[in-house]
């Protein structure tokens, strides 16, 4: 099979058809696989000065507009090389665009784009804890361009169901450098759902014509949760631990298995979620994040236990919250 061999061309040109008293506009033409747009440089010349591709005579006027236009010419072709080099889309109007310092109102939208606006719309609708996710994604959707398409980003529209596939597979291939875990086959397939609601917003938005997910199925494998026995609870909850971040992510953990609250839900409890209740004990009052609706749950003494313990520490103080509790990641 015979490799496509791209061509790029710029040149001049004076419209005779547009000539008053001797003189005619300048245009540049640049041409890309046959196809070509045209920039007036804002200049009249005298047509019979005009030779070829640029204006003939000895004098200042005439140097300084011919070395004016041999600039916006190599501009364009280090324009083409640069867009070549990082594999991005290539058009005679991008190159155009960027020659002249022209605003692009119909630029093409990219992936990144897409994940951006996203980001936007989404964030006073969805949880934080949903966004930072997203967020995970995006910085997949990065990796991936780098390492299998040696690129920073990608227009959506060239998104296909090959580049659907290949995402997954990358994502089920993927060795962190660091302790976290690759994503197993439920992590990859959440990855995928949120790609697929980013492709369905660029749908509504009228960036793309087809959505490739239309053909892409999605495979998340029913598992068994298995749970705490109540002596395993307790081997926890007594277990010495002498390095304290450890500790205290055990203590919040066990605070978690008595008030059935969720990592999210614990980061962001306050001492004003804490009340008394119908009985006369102390609650906690709150909203569940996923769907915000309100859920109060009594605080037993050894949930209490943990809030007492940790009361005065600094870092709860600091950020605002009941207990010290660190990042997912670090969790």
């Amino acid at each position: 099979m015979n490799a496509k061999i791209n061509s790029f061309s710029v040149s001049f040109t004076v419209k005779k058809a547009k000539a008053s008293e001797g003189q005619a506009p300048v245009y540049c033409i640049i041409t890309y696989n046959g196809k070509r747009t045209e920039t007036s440089l804002k200049r009249r010349v005298p047509i019979l000065q005009w030779r070829g591709h640029k204006l003939t005579g000895n004098s200042a006027d005439v140097r300084q507009f011919n070395m004016y236009m041999d600039k916006l010419r190599l501009n364009a072709h280090r324009t083409y090389e640069a867009l070549m080099v990082d594999k991005e889309l290539i058009t005679a109007e991008i190159i155009k665009n960027s020659v002249f310092n022209l605003e692009v109102e119909d630029a093409p939208k990219t992936l990144l784009d897409l994940s951006a606006y996203h980001f936007i719309t989404e964030k006073e609708k969805l949880a934080w804890g949903t966004m930072r996710h997203y967020r995970v994604t995006e910085n997949y959707f990065k990796r991936f361009l780098k390492c299998r398409h040696q690129r920073k980003d990608i227009p959506v529209k060239k998104i296909d169901y090959k580049f659907l596939l290949d995402f997954e597979n990358f994502l089920r291939n993927w060795k962190p450098d660091d302790h976290q875990r690759p994503p197993q086959n439920n992590g990859v397939m959440k990855h995928m759902i949120r790609f697929r609601k980013m492709m369905n917003l660029a749908k509504k938005l009228e960036w793309i014509e087809v959505n490739p997910f239309n053909k892409y199925k999605t495979k998340m494998l029913k598992s068994e949760r298995e749970y705490l026995t109540a002596e395993e609870l307790s081997l926890i909850e007594t277990k010495e631990l002498p390095i304290e971040r450890i500790a205290v992510v055990r203590d919040i953990f066990v605070f978690s298995c008595y008030t059935g609250l969720a990592y999210s839900e614990v980061y962001n409890l306050k001492e004003e979620h804490i009340r008394k209740g119908v009985d006369g004990g102390l609650w906690i009052f709150f909203k569940r994040g996923k769907n915000d609706n309100p859920f109060s749950v009594p605080l037993l003494p050894k949930a209490l236990a943990v809030i007492q313990k940790y009361q005065q520490h600094p870092k709860a103080q600091l950020l605002g919250q009941l207990l010290p509790i660190s990042s997912n990641q670090k969790t």
